[in-house]
Protein backbone atom coordinates (compact mmCIF):
# COMPACT_ATOMS: atom_id res chain seq x y z
CA UNK A 1 0.00 0.00 0.00
CA UNK A 2 2.76 2.26 0.58
CA UNK A 3 4.21 2.26 -2.56
CA UNK A 4 1.65 2.54 -4.62
CA UNK A 5 -0.10 5.44 -3.06
CA UNK A 6 1.25 7.36 0.29
CA UNK A 7 -1.77 9.10 1.22
CA UNK A 8 -3.74 5.65 1.38
CA UNK A 9 -0.63 4.72 3.50
CA UNK A 10 -1.47 7.64 6.06
CA UNK A 11 -5.02 7.19 6.20
CA UNK A 12 -4.78 3.21 7.15
CA UNK A 13 -1.85 4.08 9.73
CA UNK A 14 -3.76 6.58 11.79
CA UNK A 15 -7.14 4.47 11.44
CA UNK A 16 -5.65 1.66 12.85
CA UNK A 17 -2.82 3.05 15.20
CA UNK A 18 -3.75 5.07 18.19
CA UNK A 19 -0.06 5.99 19.44
CA UNK A 20 -1.95 8.04 22.37
CA UNK A 21 -3.19 4.83 23.43
CA UNK A 22 0.55 2.83 23.57
CA UNK A 23 2.98 5.43 24.63
CA UNK A 24 3.89 4.44 28.34
CA UNK A 25 2.89 7.37 30.56
CA UNK A 26 6.31 7.23 31.79
CA UNK A 27 7.44 8.33 28.58
CA UNK A 28 4.99 11.20 27.88
CA UNK A 29 5.95 12.59 31.81
CA UNK A 30 9.53 12.90 30.50
CA UNK A 31 8.97 14.28 27.24
CA UNK A 32 6.70 17.23 29.05
CA UNK A 33 8.60 17.81 32.02
CA UNK A 34 8.70 20.88 32.78
CA UNK A 35 12.59 20.99 33.07
CA UNK A 36 14.36 22.24 30.27
CA UNK A 37 13.02 24.10 27.21
CA UNK A 38 8.96 24.31 26.49
CA UNK A 39 8.04 21.33 23.51
CA UNK A 40 7.04 22.98 20.53
CA UNK A 41 5.53 20.06 19.20
CA UNK A 42 3.37 17.31 20.53
CA UNK A 43 5.42 13.37 21.54
CA UNK A 44 3.08 11.26 19.02
CA UNK A 45 4.37 14.10 15.89
CA UNK A 46 7.83 13.40 17.10
CA UNK A 47 7.22 9.82 17.42
CA UNK A 48 5.72 9.78 13.95
CA UNK A 49 8.94 11.88 12.49
CA UNK A 50 10.82 8.99 13.66
CA UNK A 51 8.96 6.34 12.03
CA UNK A 52 9.12 8.27 8.88
CA UNK A 53 13.06 8.44 9.26
CA UNK A 54 12.89 4.37 9.13
CA UNK A 55 9.90 3.83 6.06
CA UNK A 56 11.81 6.07 4.29
CA UNK A 57 15.06 4.60 4.96
CA UNK A 58 16.43 8.44 5.26
CA UNK A 59 20.32 8.06 7.31
CA UNK A 60 20.04 11.74 8.29
CA UNK A 61 17.59 14.01 10.55
CA UNK A 62 18.08 17.27 7.66
CA UNK A 63 17.06 15.26 4.77
CA UNK A 64 14.08 14.47 5.97
CA UNK A 65 13.60 17.65 7.17
CA UNK A 66 13.78 18.85 3.34
CA UNK A 67 11.25 15.85 2.62
CA UNK A 68 8.55 17.50 4.96
CA UNK A 69 9.25 21.40 3.82
CA UNK A 70 8.26 20.17 0.51
CA UNK A 71 5.61 17.96 1.55
CA UNK A 72 2.10 19.11 2.51
CA UNK A 73 0.96 15.79 2.99
CA UNK A 74 3.84 14.40 5.10
CA UNK A 75 3.58 17.14 7.54
CA UNK A 76 -0.07 16.60 8.07
CA UNK A 77 0.70 13.07 8.89
CA UNK A 78 3.41 14.15 11.51
CA UNK A 79 1.47 17.31 12.35
CA UNK A 80 4.59 19.69 11.76
CA UNK A 81 3.19 23.39 10.74
CA UNK A 82 5.74 24.87 8.57
CA UNK A 83 6.71 28.26 9.98
CA UNK A 84 5.85 31.36 7.78
CA UNK A 85 9.43 33.41 8.53
CA UNK A 86 8.14 36.50 7.21
CA UNK A 87 5.77 37.05 9.82
CA UNK A 88 8.67 37.74 12.04
CA UNK A 89 8.81 41.39 12.66
CA UNK A 90 12.95 41.46 11.91
CA UNK A 91 11.73 40.87 8.26
CA UNK A 92 9.98 44.06 8.43
CA UNK A 93 12.62 45.71 9.58
CA UNK A 94 15.44 44.75 7.57
CA UNK A 95 13.25 45.57 4.62
CA UNK A 96 12.91 49.36 6.46
CA UNK A 97 16.70 49.13 6.65
CA UNK A 98 17.31 48.26 3.25
CA UNK A 99 14.81 50.46 1.92
CA UNK A 100 16.69 53.48 3.76
CA UNK A 101 20.21 52.41 2.40
CA UNK A 102 18.73 52.61 -0.94
CA UNK A 103 17.05 55.72 -1.10
CA UNK A 104 20.21 57.53 1.05
CA UNK A 105 22.36 55.18 -1.86
CA UNK A 106 20.26 56.78 -4.95
CA UNK A 107 19.81 60.53 -3.54
CA UNK A 108 16.05 60.03 -3.94
CA UNK A 109 13.82 63.21 -2.92
CA UNK A 110 10.75 62.83 -0.55
CA UNK A 111 11.49 59.19 -0.98
CA UNK A 112 9.46 57.46 1.74
CA UNK A 113 11.39 54.31 3.16
CA UNK A 114 8.32 52.53 4.78
CA UNK A 115 6.10 52.68 1.44
CA UNK A 116 9.20 51.22 -0.46
CA UNK A 117 9.97 48.71 2.01
CA UNK A 118 6.28 47.78 1.60
CA UNK A 119 5.95 47.49 -1.79
CA UNK A 120 9.06 44.85 -1.37
CA UNK A 121 7.29 42.79 0.28
CA UNK A 122 6.53 39.43 -1.33
CA UNK A 123 3.29 38.87 -2.18
CA UNK A 124 3.07 35.28 -0.77
CA UNK A 125 4.61 33.82 1.90
CA UNK A 126 7.32 31.03 0.67
CA UNK A 127 6.25 28.24 2.86
CA UNK A 128 2.55 28.11 1.46
CA UNK A 129 1.69 30.08 -1.86
CA UNK A 130 -1.99 30.01 -0.60
CA UNK A 131 -1.14 32.52 2.00
CA UNK A 132 -1.21 36.24 0.93
CA UNK A 133 0.03 39.21 2.31
CA UNK A 134 -2.45 41.23 4.32
CA UNK A 135 -2.58 43.78 6.74
CA UNK A 136 -4.43 42.68 10.23
CA UNK A 137 -4.24 44.13 13.47
CA UNK A 138 -2.29 47.06 12.11
CA UNK A 139 0.39 45.45 11.15
CA UNK A 140 1.79 43.62 7.52
CA UNK A 141 1.66 39.99 7.82
CA UNK A 142 0.73 36.48 5.83
CA UNK A 143 -2.37 34.63 6.88
CA UNK A 144 -5.19 32.53 5.69
CA UNK A 145 -8.20 35.03 6.38
CA UNK A 146 -11.12 33.54 7.37
CA UNK A 147 -15.02 34.79 8.03
CA UNK A 148 -17.05 33.35 10.74
CA UNK A 149 -20.81 33.23 10.50
CA UNK A 150 -22.66 33.02 13.56
CA UNK A 151 -26.08 32.98 14.92
CA UNK A 152 -28.24 35.09 17.61
CA UNK A 153 -26.72 32.84 20.41
CA UNK A 154 -23.10 33.20 19.11
CA UNK A 155 -23.05 29.92 17.74
CA UNK A 156 -20.39 29.60 14.98
CA UNK A 157 -22.94 28.00 11.82
CA UNK A 158 -20.19 28.95 9.11
CA UNK A 159 -16.41 29.30 8.19
CA UNK A 160 -15.34 30.64 4.93
CA UNK A 161 -11.80 31.16 3.43
CA UNK A 162 -11.49 34.25 1.16
CA UNK A 163 -8.41 35.53 0.41
CA UNK A 164 -7.38 38.21 -2.15
CA UNK A 165 -3.65 39.98 -2.78
CA UNK A 166 -3.58 43.80 -1.85
CA UNK A 167 -4.28 46.34 -3.53
CA UNK A 168 -1.19 48.11 -3.23
CA UNK A 169 -2.23 51.30 -5.11
CA UNK A 170 -4.82 51.77 -1.67
CA UNK A 171 -2.63 52.18 2.03
CA UNK A 172 -3.46 49.52 4.47
CA UNK A 173 -6.28 50.85 6.11
CA UNK A 174 -7.80 51.05 2.94
CA UNK A 175 -6.85 47.97 1.59
CA UNK A 176 -8.37 46.43 5.00
CA UNK A 177 -11.50 48.35 4.61
CA UNK A 178 -12.02 47.54 1.10
CA UNK A 179 -11.36 43.57 1.46
CA UNK A 180 -13.78 43.84 4.79
CA UNK A 181 -16.21 45.30 2.62
CA UNK A 182 -16.08 43.00 -0.24
CA UNK A 183 -16.07 39.66 1.61
CA UNK A 184 -19.88 40.19 2.95
CA UNK A 185 -22.06 39.03 -0.32
CA UNK A 186 -19.63 35.79 -1.55
CA UNK A 187 -19.05 34.44 2.03
CA UNK A 188 -23.27 34.54 2.75
CA UNK A 189 -24.02 33.20 -0.65
CA UNK A 190 -21.55 30.59 0.14
CA UNK A 191 -23.47 29.76 3.61
CA UNK A 192 -26.98 30.15 2.15
CA UNK A 193 -26.67 27.89 -0.59
CA UNK A 194 -25.10 24.99 2.01
CA UNK A 195 -28.56 25.70 4.20
CA UNK A 196 -30.91 27.31 1.23
CA UNK A 197 -33.78 26.24 4.23
CA UNK A 198 -32.28 29.00 6.72
CA UNK A 199 -33.72 32.18 7.21
CA UNK A 200 -33.01 35.59 9.57
CA UNK A 201 -34.64 38.88 9.87
CA UNK A 202 -31.42 41.06 11.30
CA UNK A 203 -27.90 40.61 10.27
CA UNK A 204 -25.58 41.82 12.54
CA UNK A 205 -21.66 42.98 11.77
CA UNK A 206 -18.79 45.62 12.68
CA UNK A 207 -18.18 48.97 10.42
CA UNK A 208 -15.79 46.56 7.52
CA UNK A 209 -19.22 45.78 5.99
CA UNK A 210 -20.82 49.17 5.91
CA UNK A 211 -21.22 49.68 1.91
CA UNK A 212 -23.94 50.57 -0.53
CA UNK A 213 -23.98 47.41 -1.81
CA UNK A 214 -23.90 45.10 1.35
CA UNK A 215 -27.22 47.15 2.06
CA UNK A 216 -28.67 46.40 -1.06
CA UNK A 217 -27.82 42.67 -0.60
CA UNK A 218 -28.72 42.28 2.57
CA UNK A 219 -32.29 44.46 2.22
CA UNK A 220 -33.16 43.04 -1.72
CA UNK A 221 -31.88 39.83 -1.94
CA UNK A 222 -31.91 38.19 1.59
CA UNK A 223 -34.74 40.33 3.18
CA UNK A 224 -32.78 40.81 6.40
CA UNK A 225 -32.42 44.08 8.23
CA UNK A 226 -28.96 45.26 8.54
CA UNK A 227 -27.47 46.42 11.82
CA UNK A 228 -24.07 47.64 11.31
CA UNK A 229 -22.00 50.30 12.73
CA UNK A 230 -21.61 53.58 10.16
CA UNK A 231 -17.69 53.88 9.13
CA UNK A 232 -16.30 56.88 9.67
CA UNK A 233 -14.58 56.54 6.12
CA UNK A 234 -18.28 56.75 4.46
CA UNK A 235 -19.23 60.35 6.20
CA UNK A 236 -19.38 63.54 4.77
CA UNK A 237 -18.23 66.48 6.42
CA UNK A 238 -21.84 68.39 6.27
CA UNK A 239 -23.36 69.05 9.34
CA UNK A 240 -25.88 66.67 10.42
CA UNK A 241 -29.23 67.25 11.14
CA UNK A 242 -30.79 67.10 14.68
CA UNK A 243 -34.36 65.64 15.12
CA UNK A 244 -37.41 66.43 16.97
CA UNK A 245 -39.24 64.17 19.41
CA UNK A 246 -41.38 62.99 16.46
CA UNK A 247 -38.24 62.29 14.63
CA UNK A 248 -38.65 64.42 12.01
CA UNK A 249 -34.97 65.74 11.03
CA UNK A 250 -34.67 69.16 11.96
CA UNK A 251 -32.21 72.13 9.82
CA UNK A 252 -28.23 71.36 10.81
CA UNK A 253 -27.92 75.51 11.73
CA UNK A 254 -31.56 76.24 13.21
CA UNK A 255 -33.16 73.14 14.90
CA UNK A 256 -36.43 74.97 15.24
CA UNK A 257 -36.44 74.32 11.46
CA UNK A 258 -38.08 70.97 10.70
CA UNK A 259 -37.34 69.70 7.26
CA UNK A 260 -40.50 69.25 5.04
CA UNK A 261 -40.64 66.72 2.45
CA UNK A 262 -40.34 66.98 -0.86
CA UNK A 263 -40.17 64.00 -2.89
CA UNK A 264 -37.31 60.89 -3.44
CA UNK A 265 -34.11 61.06 -5.25
CA UNK A 266 -32.32 58.11 -6.19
Amino acid sequence: MYSKATPSFFNFFEEHIQLKNIIPKSVKQKYYSTVGSKRKYSLTSMIKFFILKNIFTIQTFSTLLRFLYISKELRDFCGFEVYVKENNPKFYSNLIRISKKFGKSNKIENFNPEKYAQSQFPKYASSNPEIHLSYLNSHFGFFVKSNIVTDGLGIIRHIDFYDEEMDFSLNPNSAKYKYDSKTLIPVLENYFSLHPEYKYKYFLGDTGFDSSDNYEYLIEDRNMIPIIPLNPRNRSNLPKPNFTTEGIPTCPNDPKLEMKFDGITR
